[in-house]
């Protein structure tokens, strides 16, 4: 058997290697799905997300000794099954899903504000999701409202308060205004504040550079792929494309040694080029990338007929980004890939960010408050039917309660549950059951399938079927995609 073990792993996955093992007992396998891999059997269990790979020779013994009482020769095969939460013995396991739920909750160490300064932009990108509205005054947010949100969001039990404010491309003023008095107000009440931005790069001069650097700033830079790929939806009103200008403040981040993180989203001008777009944004040497799939939101929903992709379609293109990462590094593995990565792999910080999942911290550890006061669980889901502010009326962040308390859930408890269609999934222990917010659309919120299910399925069979074997034979070693991760095998004596 071989598996891989994190160098940081969820306390949960810690006790599985630590836990004595039932000295007898019914062996009974667990709820397994089996695939077949150039380099042996993959056995992954559906209810804890444990796997491990099964040699030839080993596949067939642990078939047959799956409901002995007594295992014999083979007790270290099964006594390593059961460490990986792929058996019973005795009625007793490794699994236990509330301590399960539990870590992964605990990975949430920060706490994250979002604010949308203004609702307009000065870009008219095919498939917004925000819509096309024009950055005038009054959809800009008050500064009082602003600073009544970091106030917030400083009240919350975390001692690391991350606040993204969004799109800064048309209100540089005021999020250079509000940076530096957030970090004294964190200063005075002893937290830590990070503070991150997401742009089109199409305002982000050398002035402005120098200042994200002189106060430590992580930046999102929007970037579909080479010129014409790019400039065929992110163009301003005029219809010209953005591409020279977001290329060129990549550049000047990348001169003041700032880490710069790639976001292309995935519509129908970049799904049938996979090699150009990932090519495109590795060129740039980022510190990370993200392939987001469009959403039926905003312009894109408007007129989704001619921006729609099918499941299969970014199934396949992300196939071929994990089958890229794999030739020329682990590292270049999009945060959605390396992600589940790590989650397979069983280390804590593939849930830290924990979308694609039911515990995600939307709408507990993560608030996002709109320029008109509302306040809302993501900021790829804002509308004015979902938490939105009331006529003449601001709503703000909840306040903490005494102690370490959680905060009240934004979202309905059944959204948290996977949906019926994903029971049995052998992928459910990392994909976490999809998207939490999609079920936010109809009048009875309920938990809906993610409708890029089937991508994320071809994910994981990809990393099985390329990077990890390729790290079994020992390439992507250094590779922080792996987060210092070590092979182990048990090999049962015959």
């Amino acid at each position: 058997m071989r598996w891989i073990a994190p160098a940081d792993p969820l306390p949960t996955w810690r006790r599985w290697w630590s836990s004595p093992v039932p000295a007898s007992g019914a062996v009974r396998p667990d709820e397994l799905r089996w695939h077949d891999l150039p380099f042996g059997s993959l056995a992954i269990s559906s209810r804890t997300g444990g796997w491990a790979v099964f040699d030839p020779a080993e596949r067939t013994p642990f078939a047959g000794i799956a409901h002995a009482e007594d295992s014999g020769q083979w007790r270290p095969l099964i006594d390593a099954a059961w460490r990986r939460g792929l058996i019973t013995i005795g009625g007793q396991g490794v699994y236990n899903a509330t301590e399960h739920h539990a870590a992964v909750a605990a990975t949430r160490d920060y706490y994250t504000l979002v604010l949308l300064l203004n609702h307009g932009c000065n870009l008219v990108c095919t498939y917004c999701y925000l819509g096309h509205a024009a950055p005038t005054p009054h959809r800009a947010m008050a500064g009082d409202l602003a600073r009544s949100a970091i106030l917030g969001a400083l009240e919350q039990p975390w001692e690391t308060i991350l606040v993204d404010f969004g799109e800064i491309a048309v209100a540089g003023a005021a999020f250079r205004e509000l940076l530096p008095w957030a970090r004294e107000a964190a200063s005075a009440r002893g937290k830590t504040l990070r503070a991150s931005v997401q742009t089109n790069g199409t305002a982000l001069d050398d002035d402005l550079a120098d200042f994200l650097a002189r106060h430590g700033v992580a930046i999102g830079i929007s970037l579909d792929g080479p010129r014409a790929i790019h400039d065929a939806a992110r163009v301003f009103r005029n219809g010209s494309g953005s591409y020279d200008r977001a290329v060129a403040a990549i550049g000047r981040c990348r001169r003041r040694e700032l880490p710069v993180h790639l976001i292309a989203t995935i519509n129908r001008h970049n799904i049938h080029q996979p090699r150009e777009t990932v090519g495109e944004l590795a060129g740039h040497e980022p510190a990370s990338t993200l392939l987001k799939p469009v959403l039926p939101e905003g312009e894109a929903g408007a007129a989704w007929t001619r921006h729609a992709i099918t499941n299969l379609e970014f199934a396949g293109f992300m196939r071929s980004a994990i089958r890229l990462a794999d030739r020329d590094g682990a590292s270049q593995l999009d945060q959605s890939a390396g992600k589940f990565l790590l989650r397979l792999l069983g280390d804590r910080s593939g849930w830290r960010d924990s979308c694609t999942s039911r515990d995600c911290g939307s709408g507990r550890s993560l608030h996002v408050v709109a320029a008109d006061g509302g306040v809302h669980a993501c900021p790829r889901f804002v509308s004015e039917s979902v938490q939105a502010a009331e006529p003449g009326r601001r709503r703000l962040l909840p306040l903490a309660t005494a102690g370490p308390s959680p905060l009240p859930d934004l979202l309905p408890a059944d959204l948290r549950a996977a949906p019926p269609s994903c029971a049995g999934c052998g992928w459910l222990g990392s994909c976490g059951g999809g998207c939490t917010l999609i079920g936010q659309h109809g009048s009875v919120p309920v938990p809906m399938p993610d409708p890029h299910c089937v991508a994320y399925q071809a994910m994981h069979e990809e990393l099985f079927a390329t990077v990890i074997p390729s790290f079994f034979a020992g390439k992507h070693r250094e590779s922080t995609a792996f987060n210092g991760a070590v092979t182990q095998a048990v090999h049962a004596a015959a």
